[in-house]
Order: C-alpha cells, then sequence, then structure tokens
C-alpha cells in the first residue's frame, strides 16, 4: 500500500509499505516500545486504518522482543531505537539475524546521526520519523 503522505518520513526511506489487507488472520505484528499509549493507539490505528485482521503484539523492552522473535514468526516489526534495556539498532541486527524474513520499521522522535542511518540501511524496511507523534496525528484524521 502506498504511503497516503511522505509527512513524517525520513526521504531516504519513503518507500511502499506492504499492503495489510493482504496479511490473512495467520499474519502477525510485533510492535517493540516501552511507551505506554502507543499499543492502543498502534493497535486501532493498524485494525480500524489498514484493515488487519491478525495478531498484533506489543513489548516494551528489547529482550522481550527478541524473546518473541525466536518462539514466534513476526511479519513485521515495529521497533523504537529508544528502549530501556538496550538500543533498537542492536534489537534490528539481532531480529534480522533470527528471522530474516521479518520486516523490520525503525521509529523514533530523535535526531538520527550517520552511524545510526548506516545501521538502519542496512536491516530495515523503512525509517518512521516522529513515533507515537505521528500516530497520534494519524488517530485524530482517522
Amino acid at each position: 500500500m502506498p504511503c497516503k503522505s511522505s509527512e513524517g518520513l525520513s526521504p531516504d526511506y519513503t518507500k511502499t509499505l506492504p499492503n495489510l489487507k493482504e496479511y490473512d488472520l495467520m499474519k502477525k505484528i510485533l510492535i517493540v516500545d516501552n511507551d505506554s499509549y502507543l499499543p492502543h493507539i498502534f493497535s486501532r490505528a493498524l485494525h480500524s486504518c489498514c484493515d488487519f485482521k491478525g495478531e498484533v503484539k506489543v513489548v516494551g523492552d528489547g529482550e522481550s522482543a527478541i524473546k518473541e522473535v525466536n518462539s514466534n514468526f513476526y511479519n513485521i516489526c515495529f521497533l523504537d531505537i529508544q528502549l530501556p534495556d538496550s538500543n533498537g539498532l542492536d534489537i534490528l541486527e539481532r531480529v534480522k539475524d533470527i528471522s530474516p524474513e521479518t520486516t523490520v520499521v525503525i521509529m523514533s522522535v530523535f535526531q538520527i546521526t550517520e552511524d545510526m542511518n548506516v545501521r538502519i540501511r542496512r536491516g530495515a524496511y523503512i525509517f518512521l520519523v516522529g513515533g507515537v507523534a505521528s500516530l497520534q496525528a494519524v488517530e485524530k484524521l482517522s
């Protein structure tokens, strides 16, 4: 599904997102973010705006994300860079080592350094700038 707007996306990472409507009930999404509001708003956006019918699992730290990826296959992983127990870019590399088929979408509200940019390009499908703030704007529009 093409992005409706490239607003909030880094120009280097504006791509066509997978069509979530094509995903059946067996498809799974993992959200890795320690923000307490993110699970509600993100799940709501996926189900109502994208008509996603699959499972959405939310974890709040990197170690829980690795445990999930080790025990379950996730089609898409939305991953925050700032996690309470680890650097999201380290988790990105571990997720791709464990499950190369998982599409990883990196999210951050922080400025990205050139070193971070290189690491993101090596493993992430797309980079979303704004994290929860961007999702709150999406929810207000829907």
